[in-house]
């Protein structure tokens, strides 16, 4: 068997964890899986323990053995989620220990989404929050332009918000070299005051995405609507870069997250 599980999947305080455990075999016809997971005692609704088992047959598709968890109501850290130990036909055949666990504020949260998003563009993008910027992100293709991203879940985005964003960007223009602030709020709602204080800094590269026009753009980038090239261009529009939409209603944010992995028996 063989596997990879060091990436720390990332969930918001009282988010859920499915967990898929896919087996499959070329070397027999088939065999009988065992497996054990002891998880890490801060994970609901298992105790400790979770036992299942599966037959696998050979050239069949992957069997799986699925589970849900719910993440701690607090901020912390887990080194593994579990630990798993699998029998192949009553003979040990493996112990690893699945993904580490961080479990984060749902702000917090909210700015790792984005920065996966900005991934989903073919963008370095590396969430920091904090006193940092939200997430510091360039396209591979220019590197020395650099996004100085600020995610928000005020329900209201006002003047006072872009305020701190803006003087966050301008301390990161020295540390980080930003060239460019972006503001991402998660609600629909932003003030008028704010494009009113963004024309006083016109000369400054900035532009207002809402989080549903983000994920609007990375589902026009996925699906062949827009090319890398103009992805760039409209994310260097000045003031407010948007796509129509006759939605009034805020976007949702999944709290569930995903641990797959594909095993040899």
């Amino acid at each position: 068997m063989s596997s990879s599980a060091d990436t720390p999947i990332v969930v918001p305080e009282g988010g859920e964890i499915e967990i898929y455990l896919r087996f499959k075999t070329e070397s027999a016809s088939q065999v009988k899986v065992n497996v054990l997971l002891r998880y890490h005692h801060t994970l609901r609704p298992h105790p400790g323990t979770y036992k299942a088992s599966v037959s696998v047959k050979k050239a069949d598709s992957p069997k799986t053995i699925y589970d849900l968890l719910r993440a701690p109501s607090y901020s912390t850290f887990v080194p593994s989620i579990c630990s798993a130990f699998f029998t192949v036909d009553g003979d040990p055949d493996l112990e690893t220990n699945l993904n580490p666990l961080k479990v984060v504020t749902m702000n917090s949260y909210f700015e790792y989404v984005v920065s996966q998003e900005f991934k989903k563009l073919n963008f370095v993008a590396e969430h920091y929050g904090g006193s940092e910027p939200s997430v510091v992100a360039y396209h591979k293709s220019a590197p020395q332009e650099i996004y100085g991203i600020e995610c928000s879940m005020q329900e209201s985005y006002d003047v006072n918000k872009f305020d701190i964003d803006y003087e966050k960007y301008r301390l990161g223009i020295y540390k980080w070299k930003l060239t460019r602030l972006l503001l991402v709020p998660f609600f629909r709602d932003v003030k008028p005051e704010v494009m009113e204080r963004m024309s006083e800094y016109r000369q400054t590269n900035i532009a207002l995405l809402r989080f549903q026009d983000l994920r609007r753009l990375v589902e026009k980038f996925e699906n062949g609507d827009l090319t890398e090239d103009q992805v760039h261009l409209k994310l260097k529009e000045w003031g407010e870069i948007s796509f129509a939409d006759d939605s009034n209603e805020d976007p949702k944010l999944r709290v569930r997250r995903r641990v797959d992995i594909l095993y040899e028996v």
